[in-house]
């Protein structure tokens, strides 16, 4: 499973959005939203949805990501990429871009590591690496709940 664990590329938390930067966006990398509290509509390729707390959405990288806020919106924007080149085989292994975790009290420890960690200002390797290790266990979860659906 070691070829499939992604590095943390950026993380950025935002509280009570009351609308996205933009609409629709294109990332040069994997990008997930994780919401916190609130919800969006979404689509990507074919697939339109609905986010709330729980629901972590996946898009891969040069695909169009159509977003807007149905509630204002907290929530935490992370950007990855795989050391190995696994692209197309996790677009197969993620068939759909949303994936809903149950584990609700692990993930809101996660997403409250993740918050303190975003308020320091300044980059610090240490704090890369404490963001680095929260994401990878948002991950764990993720491919915990896909695996157990298949």
């Amino acid at each position: 499973m070691s070829e499939w664990m992604p590095e943390m590329v950026t993380h950025a938390y935002w509280g009570k959005k009351g609308k996205f930067l933009y609409d629709t966006d294109t990332y040069l990398t994997w990008v997930l939203f994780a919401v916190e509290d609130g919800r969006f509509e979404y689509q990507i390729e074919n697939e339109y949805g609905e986010a709330v707390f729980g629901d972590i959405v996946v898009c891969p990288p040069y695909v169009a990501f159509y977003r807007n806020t149905l509630s204002p919106i907290s929530f935490h924007a992370i950007t990855f990429t795989f050391t190995n080149d696994k692209n197309q085989s996790l677009s197969n292994l993620l068939p759909e871009h949303k994936i809903t975790v149950q584990q609700t009290k692990r993930l809101s420890e996660n997403y409250h590591h993740l918050r303190v960690a975003d308020q320091v200002m300044h980059y610090n390797l240490n704090n890369q690496r404490l963001k680095q290790h929260y994401f990878l266990d948002l991950w764990l979860m993720i491919h915990s709940t896909k695996h157990a659906a298949s």
